[in-house]
């Protein structure tokens, strides 16, 4: 298992994936602290402004563990442990592993499919005087 250095695990916030076949909506993988995580099923969300009697939005959360890389340039696995709101819901079963490519930055789907584009850090504004 790989020690705790910078870039081998991906930087806390919320990364995203748009539609990737078979998968017909987004995902969103929000890492959190530590080892936490929540993977955000977008599978209708509710146009803004729109009453709805569901979000559209489901959210299943859990922790992972880091495995690996067993050869030098290979990715990172981030082992999924995750609830288990699939059923009934219209979203398909979630991975039971990411990959985290610290050379570049990149968590993909296994296989290196399905890439997610990493968080944008919003500048923070000066306070005023």
């Amino acid at each position: 298992m790989p020690s705790e250095g910078v870039g081998l695990r991906p930087a806390p916030g919320s990364y995203r994936s748009e539609t990737c076949a078979p998968r017909t909506y987004e995902r969103r993988v929000v890492i959190g602290k530590g080892t936490s995580l929540t993977i955000e099923e977008r599978v209708a969300p509710c146009p803004e402004g729109t009453p709805c009697a569901w979000s559209g939005i489901l959210r299943r959360s859990g922790s992972y563990a880091l495995e690996g890389p067993s050869e030098l340039g290979r990715p990172v696995r981030l082992a999924l442990r995750l609830d288990d709101a699939t059923a009934k819901s219209g979203a398909m079963a979630a991975p039971a592993y990411l990959e985290w490519y610290p050379s570049r930055g990149q968590l993909t789907e296994p296989g290196d499919t399905c890439p997610y584009r990493a968080p944008v850090v919003e500048p923070q504004a000066e306070p005023a005087r």
